[in-house]
């Protein structure tokens, strides 16, 4: 083990400045915990003078270390035996984490649309789907609750026209939409943009194609990701004050004339088939 040297290898080490004691070197190197060859320092292999001669032991600070790191060693072994005891408990008893950036977020409800919205919208489909009947504005809409961090947004463009210009505007508001029943504007962008609390941003033209799934979430830092049909996108907008409850905006603007929110566990469950 390194800890012993005979008396013929002596002049290959440095001779240690401390007189390793027979007390020493009970309590450190000749415990039951360890094999005979690791417990040299007081072996019968030497007889009683020869483990008076402090040579023998190459220092007490080296059998110290010696010690310890088998000592450090026996206990972590037992405490990672214990811990992957407790998680196998935890995950029979159903309380192992999730695993995956949308842990906490999958096993929520669905997202539905407010019965507050814009004067052109009718909100169908329990609650689904939201169509806008007339012009090119007036088109704003809300989920029905504050959606999670992190909780990805599933939007379907179920139908697209081709007499206007531009399409849906969508992102955040920390405005409870209860509150908004008689102020709304006729746009998202820029009319609610620039008040406090709201953030949006239009999709860009060459995503906005009929039947594609847009989605996007809101992570910690206030930075807004989506993606189009399952694939990521990137960041599309950042500044969101996450501190306080946020509710999913929409503005159905433009060629965008309908869309659906849709069951994001379902989306899961289609993209793992």
């Amino acid at each position: 083990m390194g800890v012993i040297v005979e008396l013929n290898n002596y002049s290959e080490i440095s001779k240690p400045n401390i007189h390793y004691t027979e007390e020493k070197k009970l309590n450190n190197c000749n415990s039951s915990y360890y094999s005979a060859s690791d417990r040299n320092c007081n072996s019968s292999y030497y007889s009683a003078s020869d483990r008076q001669q402090p040579q023998l032991c190459v220092s007490a600070q080296y059998c110290d270390t010696f010690v310890q790191e088998k000592e450090e060693k026996c206990v972590k072994d037992y405490l990672k035996s214990k811990m992957k005891g407790l998680k196998k408990l935890k995950k029979k008893m159903g309380f192992a984490p999730r695993t995956g950036s949308n842990s906490g977020t999958n096993n929520l409800p669905p997202l539905y649309f407010h019965q507050v919205h814009g004067e052109n919208v009718r909100v169908s489909r329990d609650g689904t789907v939201a169509k806008r009947y007339e012009s090119f504005c007036k088109g704003v809409a809300f989920s029905s609750r504050p959606v999670k961090i992190n909780e990805k947004v599933y939007v379907k463009l179920l139908e697209i026209s081709t007499n206007w210009s531009g399409v849906i505007r969508f992102g955040f508001t920390a405005n409870d939409p209860a509150h908004l029943k008689y102020a709304l504007p006729r746009y998202v962008c820029p009319d609610l943009t620039n008040k406090p609390g709201y953030w949006a941003k239009a999709l860009a033209e060459r995503f906005a194609d009929q039947e594609t799934v847009l989605f996007y979430y809101v992570t910690a830092a206030g930075d807004v990701h989506f993606g189009i049909n399952g694939e990521e996108k990137g960041v599309f907008f950042t500044g969101v004050e996450t501190r306080g409850p946020l509710w999913a905006m929409f503005d159905i603007y433009g060629n965008s004339t309908a869309i659906q929110l849709i069951d994001s566990r379902a989306q899961l469950n289609n993209a793992r088939r």
